[in-house]
């Protein structure tokens, strides 16, 4: 009996956290039930570096990422959510020197992949919801194998975490 009364509190408990949050979902996302599509633009590259496919495979992993995660659909215009923006920073540095003998300059064991997307979001439903933010991530490789051998792989990584990072920006107001 003592157990049944803990469980109806607890039930009830969780009851009122998960209602009193506005409109939730499992996915993190809480949006509010007007807003219904989003218009993704094309991304631009204006940080000089980069293969010719990176704009196209980050815009294409966000509308993966927020066709996967949310119920909102993804229009070509006057979405009730537009983003934009494009990618700032793609480059590479060195990382983890090394010590070498007979005196000569460390050499790098790593090197760190870069990449800094600024992106601006419009919520036409709430402007509270604006947001203009850089969102950015790395990658490491190997310094003895060249970046055209691992790009591709390396992008795809960190396509998916940008794409998460806001994501969750985006529609997780929490």
């Amino acid at each position: 009996m003592k157990y049944k009364i803990y469980f109806y509190l607890l039930s009830a408990i969780l009851l009122f956290i998960t209602s009193s949050c506005g409109i939730y979902s499992f996915t993190g996302s809480s949006l509010h039930p007007d807003i219904k599509t989003i218009e993704i633009k094309n991304l631009y590259n204006n940080s000089g570096g980069g293969p010719p496919y990176l704009e196209q495979s980050l815009t294409q992993s966000l509308k993966d990422y927020f066709q996967q995660n949310s119920k909102l659909t993804i229009v070509n215009a006057n979405g009730d959510l537009q983003m934009e923006g494009g990618i700032t920073v793609y480059s590479t540095t060195p990382i983890a020197p090394t010590a070498t003998a007979n005196g000569s300059p460390p050499t790098a064991s790593s090197i760190r992949l870069n990449l800094t997307v600024k992106i601006k979001v419009v919520n036409t439903k709430d402007e509270e919801g604006n947001f203009e933010k850089d969102f950015t991530t790395f990658q490491d490789f190997d310094a003895t194998k060249s970046l055209q051998d691992v790009e591709r792989d390396l992008i795809q990584t960190m396509n998916k975490k940008l794409s998460q990072d806001i994501f969750i920006e985006t529609v997780a107001n929490w």
